[in-house]
């Protein structure tokens, strides 16, 4: 009897959780590409324009601009420049030869990071 009673108790919260998954919708995938765009029209329109086309960090191409919050400009020898963040704002005004030159190379393959 007692195995009889553990069988149905078992049989009975197994139809349970089955029951409950059901009426859940599928959980959707964060849309990226979305949060990037509203993470860079946090600095208005023609900086996003500018940072959306430039795409990536040109001291650290491995990152997105936006990835990390709002990206930071700097104006180096008369250009603007977006960097991901303080330190490379930093790195970037402390050789601004090497930053533009890093630039270059970012706009050359099409804004992507290196393989």
């Amino acid at each position: 009897m007692r195995v009889s009673c553990l069988r149905w108790s078992l049989l009975l919260f197994v139809a349970a959780l089955l029951a409950g998954c059901k009426g859940k919708p599928a959980a959707k995938a964060p849309d990226a590409a979305g949060e990037l765009k509203a993470t860079l029209a946090q600095l208005g329109p023609e900086d996003a324009r500018l940072a959306e086309r430039q795409g990536f960090c040109p001291l650290m191409p491995e990152v997105r601009l936006g990835e990390m919050g709002p990206p930071h400009k700097v104006v180096l020898r008369g250009r603007p420049v977006f960097v991901c963040c303080r330190n490379c704002v930093r790195r970037a005004q402390e050789d601004p030869d090497k930053t533009l030159a890093a630039l270059k190379e970012l706009q050359e393959r099409g804004s992507f990071p290196p393989k």
